[in-house]
This record gives C-alpha cells, structure tokens and sequence, in this order.
C-alpha cells in the first residue's frame, strides 16, 4: 500500500541550507510564545484594573488607540499581533518552495485568469505551510541545525510548561478577583 501522502519527504519541505530550518524553528517558537504573552497580558491587565473595566480608555480616535496600546492589557494585544505576524512570516517562508516545485506560473492560461492563478499559489503556500508545522519536518530541521536545532526545542517546552502555570495563576486571580471585589 502506498503512502497517503504520496512522494512526500521531510527534506521537500525545507529548502536546502541552514537558514530555512532556524527560521521555521524561531517562526514555531515566535509562534508558541504568543499564547504565553496573552494570558500574561491578561493577567496583568487584570491585577492593574481589578473588576474596574471602565478605568480602560475608551477607543474612538487614533491618539485614544495609541493610549489603549500603552494599558495594562497591551501585552495581550502583542500577543495577537505577535500570532497574526508568525503566521504571515510562515506563509512568506513557504512560498519559496511553491515557485520551486510549480515555476514562476501555475497553468498556461495566466494572461485569461491572473487571479485565479494567484489563489492556486496562496493554495498552494498555505498547503506548504501546513507541511513544515508537521513533526518529520521540524524533526529534520533540528537534525539539520545539529546542536542548536536540539536546544531550540527545549524552549518550546518551556513555553508551553509556562503557558500552563500562567494559565492556571490566570484562573487564581480571576476566582481571587471576583470573590473579592476587585
């Protein structure tokens, strides 16, 4: 029987050279480190403000969203945009490895529909994409990058043990906050 996935290799996934590997390595980790930030982010905007929700600056104009970006919760709000710019790095990562595979144009009717051409590459990215979040692909970039790929992966477990603590402390604070008073 044949695999599902046909001739795919973990090295297809990764370009050759160390960059690629410590990039999809950092991108995971910039990546694992956002959900961390959030609930720290939270927690700190909520041991700031208690249960007084309405001290936070309202947003109706850009200096009031600048001042918004400087309140207690504005590591949360980092953590989003931290997530959010990950993932666009990941895709610009990936990309690369579509023109490699397809060339400069997918199909030969690219003058007809320019645009259909475009939403077959970013298919194709996003697919890419998915494909280097796998485990034989991250495994094999740590094999690539030799010492430093086997410690780089020890910071996304520490991540993610902190995550947990700082999810759990979140849960305190909440229950100490709510029975108290604020």
């Amino acid at each position: 029987m044949t695999a599902p996935w046909g001739s795919f290799t973990p090295d297809s996934a990764l370009r050759p050279g160390r960059f690629d590997p410590a990039a999809l390595i950092v991108v995971g980790l910039v990546r694992g480190a956002a959900p961390v930030l959030f609930v720290l982010g939270v927690m700190n905007g909520l041991l700031t403000v208690g249960n007084h929700l309405e001290s936070l600056p309202a947003i109706a104009t850009p200096m009031q969203a600048f001042r918004a970006l400087l309140s207690p919760f504005a590591p949360a709000a980092v953590a989003v945009l931290l997530r959010f710019g990950g993932g666009l790095l990941a895709l610009a990562l990936a990309y690369p490895l579509s023109r490699q595979v397809t060339g400069s144009v997918i199909g030969p009717d690219i003058v007809k529909r320019p645009l259909r051409v475009w939403q077959d590459r970013l298919h194709l990215v996003r697919a890419y994409r998915s494909m280097r979040w796998t485990s034989p692909v991250r495994t094999q970039a740590i094999v690539r990058l030799g010492r430093t790929g086997y410690v780089l992966p020890w910071v996304g477990t520490i991540l993610t043990i902190q995550f947990w603590v700082s999810l759990v402390a979140l849960l305190v604070v909440s229950y100490l906050l709510v029975r108290g008073g604020g």
